[in-house]
């Protein structure tokens, strides 16, 4: 009966082992007088001093070593049990026992198997043995003999020692009797690593393999301590996942990493674990003993490496038996939708869905089933291109392998209301939002503007929505009287693009500035000023109670006000006598106010942060009692920071 591999067994690194006895007795019946040889009759008991061993690999395993038999063949080679010549064993210390018939073998009592005793290197136990005794020497022949000839060996020893101390101390006390100093004696091995500093140290991850330093990518250095371990992070392609420094070197001791998916080539050599399972997703050339063997898709495979280096496979194929299916009639588990909507989206995610098969899909619907999306494996999905403020409901349902179909509750969600347009995501970097001039080539335009009676109901522009509004009751901002008489701000009248001279009664409420509704009141007003007779005012987060209020004063200056009376900041004067650009500026976060003229900072102060007022304007200031002139307001342009 053929014995089945042990798949998923420990792999442990070997050394080989060999030898050869033969037994010396008269001349027979041949052509010659000499003497002649027959094979040695008995064994070799390799008895190991490690018997348990515990394996930490992916498949953890106990494993106990037991006395390996070797028997001596028809050529006096020691052999494996399974008749190969020399054996294979586990690295490690050995006992050595030799059962010869006739004879008393001497050979090696004790023996150390390294991974370098390999197939082209092996431990030969007859080299190993103890050299020759020379003609002349005495010659142990009972082991109470030998003991006693230990013992006189090593008192002698004890005697030399002794000697040796006390004439060196006499030469060291005499320099007359010393002689010149000796060569620099050979480089003596390196001693045992010493304790490091943490146990990391111990601890190393990296790519490939310890024992060939190339593959890790520089991780391995060749000074790592005996008992650190490397945790492969790709196994170096075949499975070698967890090694270990030894005395002897690196060795891997997790074995493979169970069963290789593999396509294309894969090349087996002398190195590495001497079993390796594979299954192959795609037609694969395995080269091993110089040769190449194709095996076509979806073929499980065992490879084994014998104690000669030589690979044999076995293909897993045989009476494989795809059971019958049992028709599923059981419905899926639906699980729990949960929908989170905003005024144009709603993202729909669904938990706990489950099947007895394990196989599920998702399809969602927003009209409480009355359409619904393809089916899909995930179980999220977001509708998109929804009506603000408006009623929906949402459903899921999901199916299995079998077309069986569960729908889920329904969840109804309002959508929100369509947030207000913030210019400062559409315009970032305080970009300028319109100019505010008539037939400009920047894309503005009035609408309802009459050029015969020189009046508008509304302006509007094709770049942030921003309008000019008509307010004639009530005023907007009144200026209180105790400062420079009345002044109000009533509504638009715009000629040609310009606020200029129109006329009116001082004190009455005729339309005698420009407004505009602002996005947000962090922003700065300019304005182009011309002077002939009138003074000039802009204003700034303006509300029912409260503005920011620059005012110029072609006699005195430009002064600014904030909510009445209350002047921020000194006057500014020094200013062009007939026309310049006028710019006020207001920071919503900070309350910084800012004037320029001609683009030349003239006046910065910090009055109240955070106004709600969005309203901007530009007037002409009735000042003195009198009216006329030509003075005019052009090119109105805001820009929000």
């Amino acid at each position: 009966m053929t014995e089945i591999p042990i798949l998923n067994a420990p792999v442990y690194p070997h050394g080989y082992v060999t030898g050869r006895y033969l037994t010396a007795v008269a001349d027979g019946p041949d052509d010659d007088h000499l003497m002649d040889f027959t094979p040695a009759k008995g064994k070799v008991i390799f008895t190991p001093e490690t018997v348990i061993r515990r394996h930490e690999g992916p498949s953890p395993a106990l494993v106990v070593q037991r006395p390996v038999e070797c028997p001596i063949n028809s050529q006096g080679y020691l052999t494996s049990p399974d008749g190969w010549r020399g054996v294979s064993l586990i690295v490690g210390i050995y006992s050595v026992r030799f059962e010869v018939q006739g004879a008393q073998v001497p050979g090696p009592k004790r023996i150390e198997v390294k991974e370098t005793h390999t197939p082209d290197a092996p431990l030969d136990l007859v080299l190993s043995m103890p050299e020759v005794v020379p003609p002349g020497s005495v010659v142990v022949v009972n082991e109470t003999t030998a003991q006693r000839a230990e013992a006189a060996a090593a008192r002698a020893e004890a005697v030399v020692t002794n000697l040796e101390s006390e004439v060196r101390a006499v030469v060291l006390a005499s320099p007359e009797l010393k002689g010149a100093k000796g060569d620099p004696g050979a480089k003596g091995d390196p001693g045992a690593p010493g304790a490091l500093a943490n146990a990391s140290s111990y601890i190393l991850v990296g790519p490939g393999r310890p024992d060939r330093p190339a593959t890790t990518n520089g991780v391995i250095t060749g000074k790592e301590p005996v008992g650190a371990e490397y945790r492969s992070t790709d196994g170096a392609g075949e499975g070698l996942f967890d090694w270990m420094k030894r005395p002897t070197g690196w060795v891997n001791t997790g074995g493979g990493s169970g069963i290789e998916q593999v396509s294309g080539a894969v090349t087996l050599d002398a190195s590495g674990a001497p079993i390796r399972e594979f299954f192959t997703t795609g037609a694969t050339t395995f080269k091993a003993n110089g040769a190449d063997t194709l095996l076509s898709s979806f073929t499980a495979v065992v490879w084994r490496r014998n104690s000669q280096g030589s690979w044999g496979y076995q293909v897993v194929q045989d009476s494989w038996t795809t059971p019958a299916p049992t028709p599923d009639t059981t419905a899926p588990v639906a699980g729990t939708l949960a929908v989170t909507v905003t005024d144009v989206k709603a993202d729909l995610s669904v938990s706990g869905a489950s099947d007895d098969r394990g196989y599920v899909q998702y399809s969602f619907s927003k009209d409480n089933g009355a359409t619904w999306t393809t089916y899909q494996d995930s179980a999220t999905y977001t509708f998109t291109g929804l009506t603000a403020s408006t009623a929906y409901t949402f459903r899921h349902r999901v199916k299995d392998a079998a077309n069986n179909v569960t729908t889920g509750t329904a969840v109804s969600k309002t959508t929100a209301a369509t947030p207000p347009v913030d210019p400062s995501t559409l315009y970032p970097n305080a970009a300028v939002i319109d100019t505010f001039t008539v037939n400009a080539a920047d894309g503005t335009r009035l609408v309802n503007y009459d050029t015969a009676t020189s009046t508008a109901t509304q302006r509007t522009t094709e770049k942030g929505g921003l309008k000019w509004g008509w307010y004639v009751n009530p005023p907007l901002v009144e200026k209180p009287a105790t400062v420079y008489g009345n002044a109000f701000v009533n509504g638009p009248v715009i000629q040609g693009g310009k606020i200029s001279d129109w006329g009116g009664v001082f004190g009455q409420s005729s339309p005698y500035a420009a407004q505009l509704n602002l996005a947000q009141s962090s922003a700065r007003l300019e304005a182009d000023i011309i002077f002939d007779r009138h003074d000039m005012q802009m204003y700034l987060a303006a509300s029912a109670t409260e503005a920011i209020i620059l005012r110029w004063f072609k006699s005195e200056g430009i002064k600014v006000f904030v909510d009445g009376p209350t002047q921020l900041g000194p006057t500014i004067t020094g200013l062009a006598p007939t026309s310049a650009t006028v710019g006020l500026s207001y920071n919503a976060a900070t309350g910084v106010v800012t004037v320029t003229v001609d683009g030349v900072e003239k006046l910065s102060a910090t009055t109240k942060a955070g106004r709600t007022g969005t309203v901007a304007g530009v007037s002409r200031l009735v000042s003195g009692g009198s009216s006329g002139g030509n003075s005019q307001l052009d090119n109105v342009r805001v820009t929000y920071l």
